[in-house]
């Protein structure tokens, strides 16, 4: 099977579009141009003006690419599918999977799944409790410059002004063991530096048991095992610099 990913808006969307792309092609999957794929991935976001239209119009576009392959299918993904959910079904025939950040560790199963059973459709919207950790889909060759790792999902504060709580649900840290591994394995031993991506405005551990607080083992930890290398706090849609993010202390308590 071949497929291609589009992917819009932040840095977490990012790294959950690079590890399907290795995840898929682990199934043995290739990547290819959408005129040429079996399956599209959309990954969406909520922050751009007008998203869900803009969403709609490129789901539109794709929609032709039917001419040409009766079987090719669409999967949405992000914090667009998370508020639109099933509701694209109605508009789009040729979207069979609708998916939330929550439910990015599901979709490879469930594309083969979707390729197996042609006329089943999926979703998988649910919010989980805890964070889940995805498989290691990274390998030593072809190590990208700069490698994205998330340490963490969703975001417990419920500022007025931000959709996150709602489209990626409420806070949920890796555990310190698991925040180390992704130095060697989802990092793809890049040599260039290590992308933290976090929400805005949050505090990484305390909701994981025995992790009181950022204060915790994880970023310390991280860079212990990165050898001192350089290593870089995304806080999405800030550029990216080494060791800043838009709350100085997230920084200058661990490292």
């Amino acid at each position: 099977m071949k497929f291609c990913i589009i992917t819009f808006g932040c840095q977490m969307n990012v790294c959950d579009s690079s590890w399907l792309h290795h995840a898929l092609l682990a199934r043995g999957w290739q990547p290819a141009g959408e005129e040429d794929a079996d399956v599209i991935l959309v990954n969406t976001c909520s922050v751009r003006e007008k998203p869900e239209q803009k969403v709609y119009s490129q789901l539109g576009r794709l929609r032709r690419h039917r001419t040409r392959n009766p079987g090719m299918f669409v999967g949405v993904g992000g914090c667009v599918a998370q508020q639109v959910g099933e509701e694209f079904w109605e508009r789009f025939p040729h979207v069979r999977l609708v998916f939330g950040p929550d439910g990015v560790a599901s979709v490879p199963d469930s594309l083969q799944r979707l390729v197996r059973e042609p006329g089943l459709r999926l979703s998988l919207l649910d919010f989980t409790e805890h964070y889940q950790e995805r498989e290691m889909v990274w390998d030593s060759s072809g190590a990208p410059a700069q490698a994205f790792v998330n340490i963490m999902q969703g975001c417990d504060n419920f500022c007025a002004y931000c959709i996150v709580p709602y489209t990626r649900g409420r806070q949920k840290s890796r555990p310190s063991r698991s925040s180390t591994r992704p130095t060697s394995a989802e990092s793809g031993s890049s040599e260039g530096p290590v992308s933290v991506t976090v929400p805005p405005s949050v505090r990484v551990g305390p909701d994981v048991s025995g992790e009181a607080s950022l204060r915790s083992p994880s970023l310390s930890l991280l860079v212990h095992r990165r050898n001192h290398e350089k290593i870089c706090l995304m806080r999405s849609p800030i550029p990216q610099l080494e060791t800043a993010s838009m709350n100085p202390w997230v920084a200058a308590s661990t490292l």
